[in-house]
């Protein structure tokens, strides 16, 4: 049964489909069928008892679907639309069912965060064993592999969620420190800018921002600053560590701030969103259709040559496919969390602070990256709202983590 709060099927399944959102890539056919196995309990059960889970959370993913298929009407490329709401729709059904099993059974959120914990470590063995350690030192695409920014991501919010829980677990703490380390090998090892700030960002906000006490938080202010600066410094100076991710966070800040040389990378990013604002301007209220920023990049001259690519930022990506229609939906539960975050701030427990630090940095990350279709962001959203809305109180330690069975 879904409701079954036992370790059983459904925990099995929540375990291989947060661990396949984490280890394989999107089009992997051992995450087909991973999801397949995941969505059948789910539509079985609303078949014998004919009821369907109907919260906010779920109305708000039906409408984006939804207009994201109007959108089919207006699209540039039917084919660029329909190629990237096969992906939508797959996602919608998943997150819906991991919605359900949560609701039926809360403690089963403990489960998730901790295979996020570790799954990355996984991911990193498949890089070492297909290529070798330092496969991103001197290339930024491998084939078969998902992209460093994505590892590098996966294995910073292991390291924030490991940490957490080394500090706040009961149980089993000697698991996590270790854990903790690799995921920051990991980190430097991706060579990802964006990894460093996926690490550094949720732990700000957690160990200095979330604190009520002015003591506390002026000591972890301090403490913060001063590692952040120790982490710069090595980065810059330890010449390992340069070669493989300073000289890619020099040449940003450079590009960002326009003094000194910059990368090519970060030069045509910079373009692709002033491009992008300039195509918005042109169709502001609906947009090219769904996957349509990449059909116009594919008109320019770029090195993504006529195919395109994603505009490496979600709010320019939204904006241009779908326009401020569109991007107002998508964002309304952005702002649903952020508005139930900032009520409940001094009633939040530390797992609910944590996860809304991390959901926090994914909306500043979206600066730089895409993520509307990124099932493991999409997973990591569901899991803010799950412990903001769904998780009831008597579910909750005294130290605020998750009753672990």
């Amino acid at each position: 049964m879904v409701s079954d709060k036992s370790f059983g099927i459904i925990d099995i399944l929540i375990i291989l489909f947060t661990f396949g959102s984490v280890v394989l890539d999107s089009g992997d056919n051992l995450l087909k069928l991973i999801k397949v196995l995941f969505v059948i309990p789910c539509f079985v059960y609303v078949v014998k008892t004919l009821k369907l889970y109907f919260d906010p959370y779920v109305k708000w993913m039906l409408s984006f679907i939804i207009f994201a298929g109007l959108s089919f009407f207006w699209a540039i490329s039917l084919a660029n639309a329909a190629y990237r709401y096969q992906t939508l729709v797959l996602n919608f059904i998943c997150i819906y069912c991991l919605l359900v099993y949560l609701k039926s059974c809360p403690t089963r959120i403990n489960i998730i965060l901790k295979t996020l914990c570790f799954a990355p470590l996984i991911l990193e063995t498949r890089v070492i064993v297909s290529y070798d350690l330092l496969a991103f030192a001197n290339t930024r695409s491998l084939d078969g592999i998902m992209s460093p920014n994505s590892i590098g991501m996966r294995a910073a919010i292991a390291v924030v969620l490991g940490t957490f829980f080394l500090v706040k677990q009961g149980k089993h703490k000697a698991l996590y420190l270790p854990s903790i380390f690799l995921n920051l090998a990991i980190v430097i090892l991706s060579a990802s800018r964006k990894a460093i700030f996926f690490m550094i960002v949720p732990l700000l906000l957690h160990y200095v921002l979330c604190q009520n006490n002015s003591l506390k938080f002026w000591r972890n202010f301090t403490i913060v600053l001063l590692l952040i600066g120790l982490t710069y410094y090595g980065i810059m100076n330890i010449p390992f560590v340069y070669d493989l991710v300073g000289y890619r966070i020099e040449t940003m800040i450079n590009g960002i701030l326009g003094l000194g040389k910059t990368d090519g990378s970060t030069s045509l990013r910079l373009k692709m969103i002033k491009w992008g604002f300039k195509w918005f301007k042109r169709k502001p209220w609906f947009g090219y259709g769904l996957n349509n920023y990449k059909s116009l990049l594919g008109r320019m001259n770029t090195s993504y040559g006529r195919e395109g690519v994603y505009a490496h930022n979600n709010y320019v990506e939204m904006l241009v496919n779908l326009g401020i229609t569109g991007t107002a939906i998508y964002y309304f539960i952005y702002l649903k969390l952020f508005m139930k975050a900032v009520r409940a701030r001094k009633r939040l427990n530390g797992l609910q602070q944590i996860l809304v630090c991390i959901f926090g940095a994914i909306v500043l990350g979206e600066i730089g990256m895409v993520t509307y279709i990124e099932l493991y962001v999409q997973i990591i959203i569901a899991l803010t709202w799950a412990v903001l809305y769904l998780l009831a109180e008597k579910e909750v330690e005294g130290d605020g983590s998750y009753a672990v069975g």
